[in-house]
């Protein structure tokens, strides 16, 4: 044994090389390699994302390398342009907003999309996707638009599996308003809210008459003054806040036992905010808590365009909502309404007319009361240049306006193909009309129909083709309408003629037409390439077309003396 522990040396000819030679060469390291090389080490499935946010902090090349690859996995072309972020309630989930904070290069964002989950299970996981957004967006220097989307199913206060308690109430309001707010802090031009009725059954919309509210002492008006809740969170702006949770002959009253908490705009908000484009598509936006958010962001900004759309809310309570708006922002240019329901006409033409500097004014069809005949007296509109609206109410407003919309520069009116007075645009009409009313107010215009097709289009073109006199009549206002927007809603019936063999003769009634428009699916647009078969059309029967549109296809031709060039 002690042989084998103390065994000589080998001969001198076998002995070991010296390893002195490897302390002179350079051993190389991941840094080493070039970045093509790394690419495809790290962009494996083996290497999952939170590999790769590790890795993005060792290094600044690393950090360049690993975002690319992550951002290009969520499908982000240009984190500086456009960012979409689908949030999910589960933990576990990587989303892109821990690569957006550490990444060194993203300070501002023009496009912003932020998708919450439904969290059917409680509020508590919204709570926390708000709060991750909300670190996202004071990482941010600036942000341009925002769109937030939420889940329309649950609203969470009527649920009876899960009770909704102050703190929680207080908790979802305080993370709304640090978002909001942040939002705003970022220099935010433009924001879209859409979906969600998370807690929008708190407090209830109660009609009161003038004067029948119980009066409070003194001391007790002076601290509903100076709080925002019975929390005693004091108000920052009292003299200027808008006040919107009663009104000379309304109020909000609480439906659960819950005190009254309102999300207000906090001062680096109000100082900061370039908000000039607001879109409404959420209920929950225009009741407490977050309606003393809403309200307060339109009034301290410069708020120039107002989009409320897919909104029902019970007749009584919009009145005090257009009060709201309508003092909040009374220097509104641009005004639409699409999908609003439960509107009474005189309501809307109130609101309408509070606006004297309005400049466009869009009314799609799926708004209410629209074709009432109680609609009341119409505003002059002094200021109005752009005009989108179905026959009907164009037709009551020209009848209405003695002065003749002096200002109105384009005008798109919608129609149904049958039974809606398309066919005065054809053919001598005895009464009244929107052709005849437009020729008497002797103003060149930039006129465009909206058409509705129906389901036998090709059999109505044919007919009204038939009935327009071979030699138009010198007051004919076909000369007038530049632009056709075709809408496809419906499935055509099988006994209808091939919409493409009649849209060519039917087009060529319009002698100033220039531009086209086809929007809208069905089985016949998906047998047929309409964007060809329509460009081949043009160039066959030398259609003055200049512009055709067909779902989003777009084509210029160019006209020369003998060819046509697309």
């Amino acid at each position: 044994m002690s042989g084998y522990l103390h065994r000589p040396p080998p001969p001198s000819h076998m002995a070991a090389p010296s390893l002195s030679f490897l302390n002179d060469r350079k051993v190389a390291d991941l840094l080493d390699l070039p970045d093509e090389l790394l690419l495809l080490i790290l962009d494996r499935p083996a290497i999952v994302n939170k590999d790769l946010h590790a890795l993005c902090q060792a290094s600044r090349r690393l950090h360049d390398i690993c975002l690319t690859i992550c951002f290009t996995r969520f499908g982000i072309k240009n984190p500086q342009k456009q960012v979409k972020i689908v949030l999910t309630e589960d933990p576990h989930h990587t989303d892109p907003i821990p690569f957006l904070r550490i990444s060194l290069s993203v300070t501002s964002i023009e496009r912003l999309v932020l998708k919450f989950p439904a969290c059917d299970s409680n509020i508590c996981g919204l709570i926390r996707c708000v709060n991750r957004t909300s670190s996202l967006v004071k990482k941010l220097e600036s942000v341009t638009k925002v769109i937030l989307l939420f889940s329309n199913d649950t609203c969470y206060c009527c649920s009876n599996t899960y009770r909704i308690d102050q703190g929680t109430v207080q908790e979802w309001s305080n993370s709304m308003g640090v978002l909001m707010n942040t939002i705003l802090e970022r220099s935010c031009s433009s924001l879209v809210l859409k979906g969600g009725r998370c807690l929008g059954h708190l407090f209830a919309f109660r009609r009161i008459r003038p004067g029948s509210s119980k009066l409070i002492n003194p001391i007790e008006a002076v601290k509903t003054f100076f709080s925002s809740s019975k929390s005693g969170d004091v108000v920052e702006d009292v003299k200027r806040m808008p006040k919107v949770t009663k009104g000379e002959n309304w109020e909000f009253k609480r439906a659960h036992n819950i005190s009254l908490v309102l999300t207000n705009l906090s001062p680096a908000a109000q100082s900061n905010n370039k908000l000039k484009n607001l879109t409404i598509q959420s209920m929950m936006f225009l009741t407490p808590p977050l309606l003393q958010w809403t309200i307060s962001a339109a009034r301290f900004s410069e708020l120039e365009q107002l989009h409320l759309a897919n909104l029902s809310i019970n007749h009584k309570c919009w009145p005090a909502i257009f009060d709201l708006l309508s003092n909040a922002a009374p220097d509104l240019t641009e005004l639409s309404f699409s999908k609003v329901r439960q509107l009474d006409p005189p309501d809307l033409l109130k609101f309408v007319g509070t606006f004297p500097r309005l400049t466009s004014l869009t009314l799609n069809r799926e708004v209410d009361s629209l074709d009432s005949f109680n609609a009341g007296h119409f505003p002059d509109f002094p200021n109005l240049m752009t005009l989108h609206a179905p026959a009907n109410w164009v037709f009551k407003l020209l009848s209405a306006q003695q002065r003749g919309l002096e200002s109105l520069e384009n005008l798109c009116i919608t129609y149904k193909l049958r039974n809606e007075g398309f066919s005065h645009w054809l053919r001598p009409f005895p009464s009244p009309s929107i052709p005849s009313l437009l020729r008497d107010h002797l103003r060149p215009l930039m006129l465009c129909l909206e058409v509705r097709l129906g389901d036998s289009p090709a059999w109505r073109m044919f007919e009204d083709m038939n009935a327009v006199p071979s030699s138009n009549p010198d007051n004919s206002c076909l000369d007038l309408i530049n632009s056709i927007t075709l809408l496809i809603e419906e499935e055509f019936v099988k006994t209808d003629m091939p919409l493409l063999t009649i849209l060519p003769r039917w087009l060529s009634i319009f002698p100033a037409l220039r531009l086209l428009t086809v929007t809208g699916h069905n089985s016949y647009i998906e047998a047929n390439d309409m964007f060809e078969s329509i460009i081949d059309i043009v160039k066959a029967k030398k259609l003055h077309l200049q512009h055709l549109e067909v779902n989003g296809k777009e084509a210029e031709f160019v006209r020369n003396s003998s060819k046509t060039e697309t």
